[in-house]
């Protein structure tokens, strides 16, 4: 039986959510889970978090706490049971707070232009910003790893672990989208075991999602889930349709977007059909006019 006195208001695609469940988890609280859709946004999420209007929400006895890094701190504050997710030094404290910070501006800006940019050259710039920061945060962990610590600042997970931790999924998606691996042996040896020791903590597991889930949302694009309603024209019954993206059920959101997306592809290559089909007709029109003045010609002076 969930805790009534804490719910959280998130998505299962958002690693800003995921950071606060792994949160939840280390401090053993259960809570309840309010899946967020998003298109458009529940009343319930613009009423917790009028300012922004963003996920995730922690609601604790009804009183809205926004930001993930805000929330994980609150949760470390306000509840002891489980381990402390910020250390206790103030020096050591500031230094996971900078860490964390690092993730989100750094490294977590490069992947999210990364996933935007569809065409490869325009890509790169981006994937090599992600690799000069991997060897970075590879180099921190490396000091940690020299005093036989098995995560960021301890043998616990942290504040630093739950922020790029919750990038792994995404991490994945890139390295799905691109066909090779973002953090390697030869490079991240540290890394690589850092990153299967946390996926498989009993405080992480099951919560980081699939790459191939995310790509098959993030494929979409977000100019094109984020539209509150999408018009297009059905091959079945040539009429008009208008159909919310807001279902409760997100992959059922997913899979109608999609199949509006397979509609649109099928008309614009029937289109490019007919041009090139009609380009075609033109070119034997133009060689025929072409022999034919030619023919007229010899004739007239020769």
């Amino acid at each position: 039986m969930s805790n009534t006195n804490v719910k959280l208001i998130g998505g299962w695609f958002s690693p800003f959510t995921l950071r606060v469940k792994i949160a939840l988890n280390i401090k053993s609280l259960e809570y309840e889970n309010i899946e967020e859709t998003l298109y458009p946004k529940s009343q319930l999420l613009v009423q917790s978090n009028p300012v922004h209007k963003k996920i995730p929400v922690l609601l604790h006895v009804d009183k809205p706490i926004c930001e993930s890094t805000i929330i994980i701190e609150y949760i470390d504050e306000v509840w002891n049971s489980g381990h402390s997710i910020l250390p206790s030094d103030a020096y050591d404290r500031a230094m996971a707070r900078f860490w964390a910070a690092y993730f989100e501006d750094k490294c977590m800006l490069a992947m999210a232009k990364s996933i935007r940019v569809d065409d490869e050259e325009a890509r790169k710039p981006y994937l090599e910003e992600i690799e000069d920061s991997l060897v970075t945060i590879e180099g921190e962990l490396q000091k940690w790893c020299r005093e036989g610590k098995g995560y960021f600042g301890g043998e616990e997970i942290g504040l630093v672990d739950i922020t790029f931790g919750s990038l792994l999924g995404m991490m994945g998606m890139i390295e799905t989208m691109n066909g090779r691996k973002m953090i390697v042996e030869e490079k991240h040896p540290c890394l690589v075991k850092w990153a299967d020791r946390f996926a498989s903590d009993p405080n992480v597991k099951g919560l980081i999602p699939e790459p191939e889930k995310l790509l098959s949302l993030m494929w979409l694009g977000p100019e094109r889930i984020v539209q509150k309603r999408v018009e297009e024209k059905s091959p079945q019954n040539n009429k008009r349709i208008a159909q919310p993206l807001a279902s409760h059920d997100l992959s059922l959101c997913i899979s109608q977007a999609l199949q509006m997306k397979q509609w649109k592809a099928a008309a614009t290559a029937k289109k490019w059909n007919s041009v090139l089909n009609g380009q075609a007709f033109c070119s034997e029109i133009v060689n025929c006019v072409l022999v034919f003045t030619f023919i007229l010609f010899y004739f007239i002076f020769f």
